[in-house]
């Protein structure tokens, strides 16, 4: 299953990475990742919590890449990598006019992939919609 989703920012990328970087905050305006938490370097475990609609959803993906400004992705596995799993990426991209595609990705495998896909495909595609709007907003100052 692969999932993808955009947004535009009219920010430049670090400022838009800063608020992302924020994970602190992200209790107050995110309302996909409602915590982050863990030490952000590759092959580090961190802990994540989605909401996905009337329930919350606890992971705990291993960091992957970490390139501030540019790129943070993340793999989670369930049993193992052939059983299931998640790589997820957010990447960062400058555009001109001090504005940044902001792009959330994820692709899924293993045994388990299409029936865990057939049940979270749609809460996480409205999650990544929400985040990219809330992030935007923040960003941008046009928060309601």
């Amino acid at each position: 299953m692969q999932i993808r989703d955009s947004i535009v920012i009219k920010a430049p990328v670090d400022r838009v990475w800063e608020e992302f970087r924020d994970f602190a905050s992200y209790p107050e305006w995110n309302p996909f990742i409602t915590s982050f938490e863990g030490k952000i370097a590759p092959s580090e475990r961190v802990a994540v919590k989605l909401c996905m609609g009337r329930w919350t959803m606890p992971i705990s993906p291993v960091l992957t890449i970490v390139e501030p400004e540019r790129q943070l992705s993340w793999v989670v596995e369930q049993g193992s990598s052939f059983i299931y799993n998640v790589e997820r990426h957010f990447l960062f991209d400058p555009l001109p006019g001090n504005r940044t595609h902001f792009i959330q990705s994820e692709t899924s495998a293993g045994f388990l992939s299409p029936l865990i896909g057939a049940v979270l495909f749609v809460p996480v595609v409205k999650g990544y919609r929400k985040f990219n709007q809330a992030l935007k907003a923040r960003v941008e100052g046009t928060e309601q």
